[in-house]
């Protein structure tokens, strides 16, 4: 310990109240969670919910370098995707900094993807392995949304 050390301060201005250091980890985690919903929902057909991930203004960079903008925007890209076939996103490495209101996000992913369709899938599917960067905001209703998410691909393998 360094000389000068205090262990056990309670009442100074630097340390966070037992409730404020619960609502950082209520809202780390909320934050979290909409980073894995992303990768369920990005692998269903409810496009009112995909949508409600993001703010209203959103800013949605894809891994191809296409740039969509807004809920409209954002509804018919993920609406006009190919049928039959199916993917899976694994999303892991989860790192939250919160700020106030505002937080940030990166997350890694593992996208495995077939143009067949039906389950078990009998072929080798294509495996990607994309990073996000997130700007989440606390919207007016108190949940997180995805204000601005840049997708970079780091791996692409084609399916058999």
């Amino acid at each position: 310990m360094t000389e000068g050390a205090t262990i056990g301060t309670r009442g100074t201005s630097s340390a966070p109240s037992p409730k404020e250091l619960l609502q950082s980890l209520l809202d780390e985690r909320a934050c979290a969670s909409v980073v894995q919903r992303y990768g369920t929902l990005a692998d269903g057909d409810d496009v009112d919910s995909f949508v409600d991930l993001f703010t209203p203004d959103a800013v949605w960079q894809r891994a191809d370098g296409n740039v969509y903008c807004g809920h409209e925007q954002i509804r018919t890209v993920f609406a006009g995707r190919s049928a039959g076939g199916f993917s899976c996103h694994l999303i892991c490495n989860v790192m939250v900094s919160l700020s106030g209101n505002k937080a940030t996000a990166q997350s890694a992913a593992v996208v495995l993807k077939s143009s067949v369709a039906g389950k078990p899938c009998t072929i080798t599917p294509a495996v990607a392995m994309a990073s996000y960067v997130d700007s989440l905001i606390r919207c007016y209703d108190g949940r997180w949304r995805i204000a601005k998410r840049y997708s970079s691909l780091l791996l692409q393998l084609p399916a058999d």
